[in-house]
């Protein structure tokens, strides 16, 4: 495992962006990560973007525990099991070629879901197909937050970052289970975790002060308008690999 400094450095940056991102909405590492450390180095995910992930929802948990109705989440949490059987034996069989495509099009799928009206209320039955839909994606690509997100989108603030928080910690970590199952698991994914651990806590103690300057109105287009960029690019990179 070669990665030039510029490389690393910019790996950094993405980590550092979406840690900051998901400390302060509940939900957006890997959205805003994903695309551009999977061009950098595909071994960086989902393993590694898992580990960060898992890390910053135990820290987002402790932040809002008060808020938290984890009895809600027990049909989210059903659902993912299936979801994440789905996704190991994609990864099984699968020679990884398709990991691109499944990377950019979560991000796009999220980019239409936050444009969309839609109001969702987080009902059992709409809980247990986000899971599942979370645990599919979130286990191939570490991407699992846009269907969760797309249910709550509407609720409490407070509310969304103590149930995705809740949600993702446990969810990660039964993602990374199955991926350790299948042998998805190894020294350098071991080791690219360990490296990018800095710029995630980094990103995570600025995600405290950044939501009191960024509102809204700033945060939200820049998310979308990178996570459109970066998905486009991942898509495009897959389709003209199979030229």
């Amino acid at each position: 495992m070669d990665l030039s400094t510029s490389a690393l450095g910019a790996a950094a940056l993405m980590v550092f962006l979406g840690a900051l991102v998901q400390t302060s909405v509940g939900f957006g590492m890997a959205v805003v990560a994903a695309p551009i450390l999977y061009l950098i180095e595909p071994r960086m995910v989902p393993v590694p973007l898992l580990v960060m992930i898992t890390a910053i929802s135990a820290y987002s948990l402790w932040r809002t525990y008060s808020h938290l109705h984890l009895a809600e989440l027990s049909s989210a949490f059903v659902g993912r099991i299936p979801g994440i059987a789905l996704a190991m034996v994609l990864l099984s069989y699968s020679s990884g070629g398709v990991l691109p495509l499944l990377i950019g099009l979560s991000v796009l799928s999220m980019v239409a879901a936050s444009l969309t009206s839609i109001h969702f209320t987080p009902t059992r039955n709409r809980l247990f197909v986000a899971g599942l839909a979370s645990g599919f994606m979130g286990t191939a690509t570490a991407i699992g937050g846009p269907a969760m997100a797309l249910v709550y989108q509407h609720a409490d603030g407070e509310r969304i970052r103590a149930n995705l928080s809740a949600y993702f910690l446990l969810g990660a970590l039964m993602s990374l289970c199955g991926l350790a199952l299948i042998g998805r698991i190894g020294e350098a994914e071991l080791l690219l975790s360990a490296g990018m651990l800095p710029p995630t806590v980094a990103g995570m103690l600025a995600g405290r002060f950044a939501v009191r300057f960024l509102g809204p109105a700033v945060v939200r287009p820049a998310i979308l308008g990178l996570s459109s960029i970066a998905g486009c690019a991942v898509v495009l990179e897959w389709l003209l690999g199979r030229q």
